[in-house]
């Protein structure tokens, strides 16, 4: 029962008793045989001692209670608990329990101390400050996952609540402590487990993009083994592209759709350009010569062959890869700014070739990746040996031609990139070379 609630009882015994007396007194007409300040005194003696035996007698019955029901109750418990005084630093252990004494690997006696959980008791000699400053501050604190000691000095993981609560005797403080020693190792297994699982997805994307870009490679390399003299060539594209996207991040146009996905897709898929070439004969793939009207109609045709491969392959996936960029790429890089490429597309945006009628892409019609692979292959073109040209360019008469088809054959944004990484280009035709 609440300390104030007895005080309260005991207040009333006394003053019933009290006038009990003096009506007593009246109704015997005690007044004849005692003075009033007598009589007062003995009703005020009597009064406190009514009070006293109330009190005595209302802690007994309580206490006896407690000791017969709660406490044995708190005694068997199969969870550690304790009740301390409110001052943690001076204060002293009321109460421990055995399960929370085996919590620690020690006797209740030796925890039934003047200070509350010495240090060594902690997993760290901070921790306990920290967690009487808390209590002190909150009041009631629930499940706080606390590193321990036991008495023998191993760590094992406690989950600690406690409350203020208003006891007969004044205010305690009373708490709970479990054993989580085996959830807090479970989750450590978890933890390193997840850790080692994406250290292993990352290892094996890794390898999986490696493997991807060799593979690319490895197909673009098919066309030069038909075409032998463009050796680097792929190789040289791929940089090329590169560089030229990494650079339109920067422009206000292209800032958030060319993203750091986007320049590594481009990087990948532009050796791809090509590779419809597989399907052009060789008296034509390798003439020495100028091509004819007839022989040019049907070199065409390589952009149409390798779209559509690239195509094919993209329609069994379930998802969008670098086979989007490298079907338009494929499709368009012959394309021109000023609508004048090939191949031409029929309004349901199927390409065909030498029909009348049908208008070929423009501007920003084509693909910017198609925009972006147009020069970076004719300036390869340009500056590498070809079976149609007995020597290559330099660097300054490929960049003259090029300027010279800004806004006809190239977009003028990709020049303007061009011109701003030429020393990038002039680097890596000269790390690559033939």
């Amino acid at each position: 029962m609440a300390h104030r609630l007895i005080i309260k009882i005991t207040s009333i015994a006394a003053v019933a008793a009290f006038l009990l007396l003096l009506l007593f007194s009246i109704f015997l007409d005690l007044f004849n045989l005692f003075t009033p300040i007598h009589l007062i005194i003995l009703s005020i003696v009597v009064a406190g001692g009514v009070a006293g035996v109330t009190y005595l007698a209302i802690f007994l019955i309580t206490s006896s209670k407690d000791d017969l029901t709660e406490k044995s109750i708190l005694d068997s418990s199969l969870t550690g608990i304790f009740i301390g005084t409110p001052k943690f630093s001076m204060g002293s252990m009321l109460y421990v329990n055995q399960a929370m004494a085996d919590l620690f690997g020690t006797t209740v006696e030796l925890l039934l101390c003047d200070e509350f959980l010495p240090e060594r008791y902690w997993g760290h000699e901070y921790q306990r400050p920290e967690f009487i400053q808390m209590v002190k501050k909150k009041k009631t604190i629930n499940s706080l996952e606390i590193k321990f000691r036991n008495e023998q000095g191993e760590f094992w993981w406690g989950r600690m609540s406690c409350k203020f609560i208003d006891a007969t005797t004044g205010t305690r403080i009373q708490g709970t402590l479990i054993d989580i020693t085996e959830k807090k190792k479970f989750e450590e297994i978890l933890t390193n487990y997840n850790e080692t699982l994406q250290q292993e997805i990352s290892k094996r994307t890794k390898e999986r993009d490696e493997i991807q870009r060799v593979s690319i490679l490895g197909l673009s390399k098919i066309t030069e083994y038909r075409d032998p003299e463009t050796g680097n060539h792929v190789l040289r594209m791929a940089h090329y592209s590169k560089i030229i996207a990494r650079i339109l991040t920067h422009h206000p146009k292209y800032k958030g759709y060319i993203t750091d996905l986007y320049v590594d897709e481009i990087f990948i898929s532009a050796p791809l350009h090509d590779i419809g070439k597989v399907g052009i004969e060789d008296k034509i793939l390798k003439k020495p010569g100028k091509l004819t009207n007839e022989e040019f109609e049907i070199m065409k045709f390589h952009t149409i062959y390798g779209g559509d491969t690239l195509k094919d392959i993209e329609r069994q996936l379930s998802f969008q890869s670098f086979l989007t960029l490298g079907k338009e790429i494929a499709y368009n890089h012959h394309q021109k700014w000023d609508g004048t490429g090939y191949p031409n597309y029929s309004p349901e945006r199927l390409p065909t070739l030498g029909i009348d009628g049908h208008k070929a892409l423009s501007g920003e019609e084509i693909p910017l990746s198609a925009r972006i692979v147009a020069l970076a292959d004719v300036y390869d073109a340009l500056t590498s040996k070809r079976c149609y040209r007995k020597d290559a360019m330099s660097h300054e008469m490929a960049k003259e031609l090029i300027l010279n088809e800004a806004g006809k054959h190239f977009d003028p944004d990709i020049i303007d990139a061009f011109i701003s990484s030429e020393k990038q280009f002039i680097e890596i035709l000269s790390r690559f070379k033939d």
